[in-house]
């Protein structure tokens, strides 16, 4: 999926921009250490980061903050990511929204594509330098 943002970086607030705002990221995991160290390394980066430890209430989270990019866990309690997005790629006013699939299970490319992930990241290494180029292809 090619995604397409006019970016511009604001020399005088250091942000990445779509023309009138920083670009916003909604990271929805339940694991505390890596909501609180994404939002610090994606902050600094320039973009405004939303968090949620749940995709419970899926529609409602997207509707409220919406996001530009959506980087969620697939292991949650109450639903799972994939599951989440589904719904989310079912439904037209959301499924254009890019959205990066972590897991720690093995089989997270499987899953991601079944579920129409537009992208998926093995949680095991942690690897935030590619979760972020990632961010960054996406934004191109």
């Amino acid at each position: 999926m090619n995604l397409t943002f006019t970016l511009i970086f604001d020399i005088r607030h250091n942000k990445l921009t779509t023309m009138d705002r920083s670009i916003r990221i909604l990271i929805i995991d339940d694991e505390e250490i890596f909501l609180r160290i994404a939002t610090l390394k994606l902050k600094k980066m320039g973009y405004e980061i939303i968090t949620s430890h749940t995709a419970v209430s899926i529609f409602t989270i997207v509707g409220h903050c919406g996001p530009d990019i959506i980087i969620m866990d697939h292991d949650m309690p109450g639903i799972t990511g994939a599951n989440a997005i589904k719904m989310l790629k079912a439904e037209s006013r959301y499924k254009s929204i890019p959205i990066i699939m972590l897991s720690q299970k093995d089989d997270v490319e499987e899953i991601a594509r079944a579920c129409g992930a537009d992208a998926f990241l093995s949680k095991s290494a942690e690897d935030y330098e590619q979760l972020i180029s990632m961010i960054e292809g996406m934004c191109k």
